[in-house]
């Protein structure tokens, strides 16, 4: 099983070199990384392609629009969402395959995400 992980970004190219090297740690890693332009003023494309990744680029502005243009372009049988900021665990994508293999009819997973940096009510509301 090929698994794809599209990550748009916008500007963000800090917390994208992050989210990449937490990718090349993986104990089974991503078969593609798909980064989405999408609309970068900084190096964010740069980094991607440093790391491996394959770029893409939507012009249209937005989570929705690049995350569907990520979903076009990636070639896994499953694919995997990231957000510039993620840092995965270091079997994340192993998690995903052994999921994927032991329940052939499975169409789709989710997992607990932890968002740092927050407090208050948006802590609670995340």
């Amino acid at each position: 099983m090929r698994i794809s992980v599209v990550v748009p970004v916008l500007d963000d190219a800090h917390e994208l070199a992050g989210c990449l090297a937490a990718l090349r740690s993986q104990t089974r890693p991503p078969d593609e990384i798909v980064v989405v332009d999408n609309g970068c003023a900084d190096d964010s494309a740069e980094v991607a392609r440093d790391a491996g990744a394959r770029v893409v680029t939507e012009a249209v502005r937005g989570i929705p629009s690049a995350t569907a243009t990520g979903y076009d372009s990636a070639s896994g049988d499953v694919i995997a969402r990231l957000d510039a900021d993620s840092r995965p665990g270091p079997d994340w994508v192993q998690r995903i395959d052994k999921a994927f293999t032991e329940d052939p009819e499975l169409v789709a997973i989710s997992g607990p995400g932890e968002f740092i940096g927050l407090s208050g009510w948006r802590a609670r509301a995340a």
